[in-house]
This record gives C-alpha cells, structure tokens and sequence, in this order.
C-alpha cells in the first residue's frame, strides 16, 4: 500500500593487491527483491501464532514477491 518493495541488499566482496598490500572492500551492488516464506525472510518459520502477533494471515500462502507495493507472481511454464 506504500509502495515499497520487500528487499534485501547484495554486496560483492572484493580483493586487490594495492602496493605489496592486500586489500578487502565490501561494495553495495544493488537490492533483489525477497520472496515471502523463503529462508532470507522474516516470516519463515514462524508459527501462527507468530504470525498472528506480527499482523501476518497464519493461511497466507506465501511464495510472491513485494515489488512496489504489488504482489508479483513468477508462473512456470512448461
């Protein structure tokens, strides 16, 4: 409802050798959306009554993506 997308930051670890000295960088590359119920999300297992507590429907059955506020649903096709 406020258009906001459901994500998690992606970040890339980067070494490089700078003057005989070895150095690490983690760089933020972007955000990918998460899908609800996936082990990344904060709803996975949680119980109904968790759920239930956090305002979640216990008998959503997740699987969707939030982009923008919208629900987005990947179909497979055979």
């Amino acid at each position: 409802m406020r258009s906001i997308t459901y994500s998690g930051e992606m970040y890339l670890r980067v070494q490089y050798v700078w003057d005989n000295n070895l150095v690490e960088e983690k760089l933020k590359i972007g955000r990918l959306p998460i899908m609800l119920g996936s082990s990344k999300c904060v709803l996975s297992n949680k119980s109904y009554q968790e759920l239930a507590a956090l305002s979640e429907c216990p008998y959503d059955p997740k699987g969707y993506f939030i982009v923008k506020g919208a629900e987005k649903v990947i179909l497979i096709h055979e």
